[in-house]
């Protein structure tokens, strides 16, 4: 049975847009603070490049919802078995995709606070971006950002769906061999769907044995890319945290006026920390209503 129906896109994806000028800020405060707004044309054509990739991982993640509801809706209301299994390949491929570029994506806004175009290759003698980047954060004295950065790239649902695009890439289809109900969707499976035979019996042992198989499949791998994605808002509001902390820290090191003049990144920073304190405290009491073991909300 399917455990969901209906992914629903979170508002607080607009935070990458936020997340994109703090990222603009810790890579020009100094120039923004002595020119102010509106800011000259070269410091607004950088700041533009900041809030483009913003928009992108923005749209990103509420295309990353929009695909679950496309795969939910493909699948189940498709009118054959080819066209349930076409839909399950496609949406798993396209979401996989989308994973895929939103690492990309995180990668090349922190990429421009080093000043490198992340829409330019690296030449023979550069680094990589990822190389860039990781060396970047550990040069500028943003360790928090680097660890979230690589846990994240580690998180075992978004490593998976990176690779996957991967073999898909190389090999058109692939899955684990533990998962044994992939084997229906394999180029050579569904090339027989296409070509039926004329074993009139077969066929419809296939249509009375198959279609549940393929939903039961279809099902459990909806469960797993909503999972993916809500690794991947729980990461945006770590990343929006780290980043806007990084920046409230270097405000200080300013002078009194540049201090004056960003005083609000402190009050949203603290802000943002009362918020995360009221989440956590919340869980907690969840957690603990829930607990047997606990009286109270309490630990026995």
């Amino acid at each position: 049975m399917a455990t969901w129906s209906v992914v629903l896109r979170q508002p607080e994806a607009h935070r990458w847009q936020e997340v994109s000028f703090y990222a603009f800020l810790l890579a020009h405060l100094p120039a923004v603070a002595e020119a102010w707004f509106p800011l000259p044309d070269l410091l607004e054509s950088k700041r533009a490049r900041f809030e483009r990739v913003g928009e992108e991982l923005w749209i990103l993640e509420w295309d990353l919802a929009g695909t679950l509801n496309e795969f939910k809706t493909g699948y189940q209301l498709a009118e054959n078995l080819n066209a349930k299994k076409f839909s399950i390949v496609y949406h798993t491929d396209n979401f996989n995709m989308r994973v895929y570029k939103f690492m990309e994506d995180v990668e090349a806004l922190l990429a421009l606070v080093g000043g490198r175009d992340p829409r330019r290759a690296p030449r023979k003698s550069e680094p990589s971006r990822r190389e860039f980047v990781e060396a970047l954060l550990g040069e500028q004295g943003l360790p928090s950002i680097l660890r979230l950065l690589r846990g994240f790239r580690e998180r075992p649902l978004v490593k998976a769906a990176i690779e996957d695009r991967n073999r898909f890439v190389h090999s058109y289809r692939d899955e684990p061999d533990h998962e044994w109900r992939w084997k229906m969707l394999v180029p050579a499976a569904r090339l027989r769907d296409y070509n039926e035979t004329t074993d009139h019996l077969a066929q419809e042992l296939k249509r009375l044995a198959e279609p549940a198989l393929v939903d039961d499949y279809a099902d459990a791998k909806a469960d797993v890319l909503l999972d993916t994605l809500r690794d991947i808002q729980e990461f945006r509001d770590r990343f929006y945290g780290n980043v806007l902390a990084e920046l409230a820290a270097r405000i200080p090191t300013q002078t009194a006026a540049v201090q004056e003049r960003f005083r609000w990144v402190a009050e949203v920073n603290e802000t943002w920390r009362y918020l995360l304190s009221l989440a956590d405290r919340s869980a907690d009491h969840e957690k603990g209503d829930r607990d047997p073991d606990c009286e109270d909300g309490h630990d026995a």
